[in-house]
């Protein structure tokens, strides 16, 4: 199974590119790709809107707008198997055991807390592959993209997101 890492977001909040951020010295795909790895995927790649200085293989998004389900749509559609695992890069601290949790799912199972699904961290089928192409086309929201799909609910420090400078 392939593990795929969106780049692809502008980083507003943050103020600077989030896939290149450090932690104790490491790069959050770095971080994220060796958890993958260590939880069974045998390759990782980036998904974005252009190439960033990491050494990770990288695979262009090729739509013009902004939307993470372009992302989706282009991991899936790089995916040779059946199912993978995608992750946005500011979300570094998944567990090795809640990844190996996702990759025994057999269909499209995503991450939540108590409290809210997180839609695009998960395993997911590529038969959503032109589902999420025409949601992105659509503007329609990532939450709609997997409202009627599996979850799995896991601590909430492990889905804490970084989108701001504090949050490091």
């Amino acid at each position: 199974m392939n593990g795929y890492i969106l780049i692809g977001g502008r980083s507003l909040r943050m103020g600077s590119d989030k896939a290149q951020l450090r932690i104790d010295g490491k790069n959050l795909c770095h971080i994220i790709m060796e958890k993958l790895k260590l939880s069974g995927c045998e390759e990782v790649f980036l998904v974005g809107k252009h190439s960033i200085p990491i050494s990770i293989p990288q695979i262009i998004e090729s739509w013009p707008d902004h939307h993470p389900l372009y992302g989706v749509h282009t991991a899936l559609n790089h995916c040779s198997g059946e199912l993978c695992i995608i992750t946005p890069c500011d979300i570094p601290f998944v567990s090795i055991a809640t990844y190996r949790r996702l990759i025994s799912k057999s269909i499209t199972t995503v991450l939540a807390t108590a409290s809210t699904k997180q839609p695009l961290l998960g395993i997911f089928s590529t038969s959503k592959r032109e589902e999420a192409l025409s949601y992105a086309q659509q503007h329609r929201s990532v939450m709609s993209f997997v409202e009627n799909e599996a979850y799995i609910v896991i601590p909430s420090d492990e889905l804490h997101n970084i989108n701001h400078p504090d949050d490091l």
